[in-house]
């Protein structure tokens, strides 16, 4: 019969093998990597709490007014969006933080520098607070940006080294306060901010930083916060996060004010605006309104008639009601004209002239002139080609666009209006032109003469009046923007969040080992305790047996008074049961696959079987890898191959060892058919025959999941010992063993799970422990 292999039946495992019992004895078992892992991670919060950079929230609101505080029809160019919405509110969110505005406050404030002070772990920025000062003017493609600074002891020198670039020699520069330098790549001014901070600043160590403005700005401008207070309210909520408090505070104040400055600027831009329209209009109204006045004057000084009749006063002021309008029509109509030549003409649509300067008050028109301007100057703000890429511009241009056309054709309907109306008052005027026909001739002409003269100076007044409306405008205009409050810290730390990252800490100290041993269990698919066994099996436990840590496999030989040696003595205590109280017993000791320890237990429980008065022999069947010789120190020269091959008597190859009735039958000679060899009635009468000489006989064989010697062996054994070792043998071996111990293909059988680790599951419930059998662990004196 060849050596067969027997299947090795895998078994799919439908349940978790997530054992929570087993997971709380480790953690509690490692406790110490627990707190370990909680101080490590309070250590690291604490660390980062202690020196990171701390950055602080600054706010800032502001209000844009309801009604602007100014009188008569100037009132109309600047009211309030929310209330007749000609100014976007929306539009003031983005006007607020578009690049123009955000790159004026940097380089008004000179943000492009600063001065950092080295600590020994961090630096910290020196803002508003060293002697000396310096201000970026320009700088090439390739430049240094960072410098050693090292304020000298004489006052008015300081000493720069270039440090990032390798281009540039890091050699110190002895500069001047006061001169303009370029070197490095950068151009830049150096300026004292207050002496009398000198002496304290020559000991210490300092970096010069210089920023491109183009980055810096934006970097304020994605990192600025706007937003609307609320649907119902005109406030406008600004908040910046920074390093240093007072820089933050600077930047947002300085913010509000050039954008209040920027709102009355375009307000007197405006008024100027309007003014000049407005001038070139009077300019040649005044020329007519000289001629016409010298021509009366010539007329009365020429004829008698200085008088009109009441029919001719009559028709002359019915005349002059109906040339007023027409002034009104005209003026318009020259205005629209401008408009709409502007619009189709002009690039630099923020120059246009209001509607109601000059007295088209159509709420329409005054509202898309407005959005065009709000508009435009929210264009301007991408004035960089990436900027030109955002979605918001392509969407503001195709607003504009439209806006545009909408504007053309706003102004087109109402210079057809004013036609209809213009032609209906010319019919009217030349109703009464033919009534003064039929007057006298002298009469007549005075008539035509006065009414060129008065039609001028209504015109000539009518203007002068919105020339002066404007001119109020401009000079008492203020801003619709009223500071609320002004930029001031809150109080508290955005970075870093102190309570969150000893939160987070105690959290990660806890739940990482917590994770671990977690995944760990859950992938886990080894034996790792008794509960294991229990779990999937019906066999029977007869031992546990604790870790060797000396490297002879005798321990029980070394160290009788070890715990590990007690969990065999209690082991052979448990065979006796389990092998029915048989004086003369047979044991056959075997496992799943090789490195469980079974030649160990093998060697281990014949020396406690002899030294109990037992005489003891070991039969080495494990014919393919024939060991336990070695543990002994004898020869392998001759066996239990040779015997049942009869070239010996077994008389002639079994060896005595050292301790007196422990007796070994080596293996001998690897046979090419040690199962068949096993499978001869000489094996069963070697057995009988070992049964007269031995009280005990142990049999080491093969694996059973390896080869079938242990099944050959198993109908001559009074008990089979099933070898699992803790964290080794494979949770689907002790299965199969199960399906073959349900099968009836062994019998008799118990389990040993061997090689327990002190902080290993199972460790503490006791060896010996199996199913009430045994005198349990714990028992007697223990020397490790």
């Amino acid at each position: 019969m060849s050596n067969q292999i027997i299947p090795y039946k895998e078994y799919e495992d439908n349940t978790s093998s997530l054992n929570y019992k087993r997971l709380i004895s480790q953690l509690l078992s490692y406790w110490y990597v627990i707190v370990g892992s909680v101080l490590i991670a309070l250590s690291i919060a604490y660390l980062n709490n202690r020196y990171a950079v701390r950055i602080y929230p600054v706010s800032a609101s502001i209000l844009i007014k309801e009604n602007q505080e100014v009188s008569g029809n100037a009132e109309l160019l600047y009211n309030n969006p929310l209330v007749d919405a000609y100014r976007n509110f929306n539009n003031e969110l983005y006007i607020i933080k578009s690049y123009p505005i955000v790159e004026n406050v940097i380089r008004k404030l000179q943000f492009s520098s600063a001065i950092y002070q080295e600590g020994n772990i961090k630096e910290s920025e020196l803002y508003n607070s060293t002697p000396i000062d310096f201000e970026l003017i320009d700088h090439k493609d390739e430049w240094c940006n960072v410098f050693a600074l090292n304020i000298l002891n004489e006052v008015g020198k300081y000493e720069l080294t270039p440090l990032e670039d390798s281009k540039y020699s890091q050699v110190p520069f002895v500069l001047m306060v006061g001169d303009t330098v370029e070197f490095c790549g950068v151009k830049f001014y150096s300026y004292y901010r207050d002496t009398t901070y000198w002496p304290g600043y020559t000991k210490n160590k300092y970096k010069l930083h210089f920023y491109d403005p183009m980055q810096i700005t934006e970097k304020y401008v994605t990192e600025l916060f706007v937003e609307s207070a609320g649907k119902e309210t005109s406030v406008i909520n600004l908040e910046i996060n920074g390093s240093v408090i007072e820089k933050e505070k600077d930047f947002l104040n300085t913010l509000v004010d050039t954008y209040i400055d920027q709102d009355l600027e375009k307000k007197r831009t405006a008024a100027n605006r309007s003014l000049e329209f407005i001038e070139s209009q009077l300019k040649s109204i005044a020329d007519s309104l000289i001629i016409f006045e010298a021509q009366l004057e010539k007329f009365k000084n020429t004829n008698t008639l200085s008088d009109l009749s009441g029919e001719s006063m009559r028709l002359l002021l019915k005349m002059e009601d109906l040339e007023a309008q027409k002034i009104e029509i005209l003026v318009h109509n020259n205005y629209l004209d401008y408009l709409i030549q502007y619009i189709r003409e002009s690039a630099n649509l923020d120059q246009i002239v209001l509607p109601v300067s000059v007295g088209v008050d159509d709420p329409i028109l005054t509202k898309l002139v407005t959005q065009l301007l709000d508009i435009q100057l929210a264009i301007k703000s991408f004035d960089s080609e990436e900027a030109k890429s955002n979605p918001i511009y392509k969407t503001r241009s195709s607003e504009l666009n439209n806006i545009r056309q909408s504007i053309l054709e706003s102004a087109q309907t109402l210079k057809n209006t004013n036609d209809i109306r213009l032609n209906s008052l010319y019919k009217q005027i030349k109703v009464i032109s033919d009534q003064l026909k039929e007057l006298p001739s002298a009469e007549r002409k005075l008539i035509t003469i006065e009414r060129n003269y008065r039609f001028s100076e209504k015109l000539h007044d009518f203007l002068s009046q919105k020339r002066a409306e404007a001119g109020i405008t401009k000079a008492s205009a203020i801003s619709d923007i009223i500071i609320i409050n002004p930029a001031k810290e809150k109080p508290y730390v955005i970075y870093p969040n102190v309570r969150r990252n000893y939160l987070i800490a105690i959290i990660l100290g806890f739940g990482l080992p917590f994770t671990i041993f977690l995944v760990r269990e859950f992938f886990n698919n080894k034996v790792q305790s008794k509960d294991d066994i229990t779990t999937y099996v019906d066999i029977p436990i007869s031992g546990l047996i604790g870790h060797n840590s000396i490297e002879n496999n005798l321990i029980t030989l070394e160290k009788p008074k070890s715990s590990v040696s007690e969990s065999f003595r209690s082991l052979r205590s448990n065979l006796h049961f389990f092998a029915n109280n048989k004086e003369k017993k047979v044991i056959m000791v075997t496992s799943s696959i090789s490195g469980e320890g079974k030649s160990f237990t093998s060697i281990n429980l014949g020396v406690v079987m002899a030294l109990s008065g037992k005489s003891t022999v070991l039969v080495g069947a494990d014919m393919r890898k024939p060991k336990m010789f070695d543990d002994f120190g004898l020869q392998n020269k001759y066996g239990l191959s040779d015997v049942l091959s009869k070239s010996k008597d077994w008389s002639e190859v079994i060896q005595n060892t050292k301790i007196d009735g422990l007796s070994l039958l080596s293996g001998g000679n690897i046979p090419p058919n040690p199962s068949e060899m096993l499978m001869l009635p000489d094996m069963r009468e070697l057995i009988d025959t070992l049964k007269k000489k031995f009280d005990v006989i142990i049999i080491d064989t093969p694996p059973i999941a390896l080869v079938t010697d242990a099944f050959v062996l198993a109908p001559f054994v009074d008990h089979t010992i099933y070898i699992t070792r803790q964290g080794f043998t494979p949770l689907s071996a002790i299965k199969n063993i199960s399906e073959l111990y349900k099968e009836k293909k062994v019998r008799n059988i118990s389990i040993v799970l061997n090689d327990i680790k002190k902080n290993g599951a199972g460790y503490g419930a006791g060896y010996g422990y199996g199913y009430g059998y045994g005198y349990g662990y714990g028992y007697g004196y223990y020397q490790e």
